[in-house]
């Protein structure tokens, strides 16, 4: 049976000029599903605020968060080609 779940893209930047990178996704603002390897959520407190943001994904509809975090990375990966890249600042 599928589910309905609740997903946020995660972006970062090194710099506040700097462009922002897609890190990640959240589903259901408790399980983190990267973009890439090596990257964690934020532990600590970043240098300066505007390092990191967030933008509301489409419900998401699939039979488990897993499930879930792969469909909202293709989503972001999607809506935002040009912020999927490999280097992803405080990557871990």
């Amino acid at each position: 049976m599928a589910e309905r779940y609740r997903a946020n893209a995660e972006f970062r930047r090194a710099r506040r000029d700097a462009p922002w990178v897609l890190a990640g996704v959240w589903v259901d603002h408790v399980d983190f599903y990267p973009a890439g390897p090596g990257v964690e959520p934020i532990r600590r407190r970043l240098p300066e605020t505007g390092l990191l943001g967030w933008s509301e994904l489409p419900p998401i509809i699939a039979a488990g968060s897993d499930a879930a975090g792969e469909a909202a990375l293709s989503v972001a990966r999607q809506a935002w080609p040009t912020r999927n890249r490999r280097s992803v600042p405080f990557a871990g």
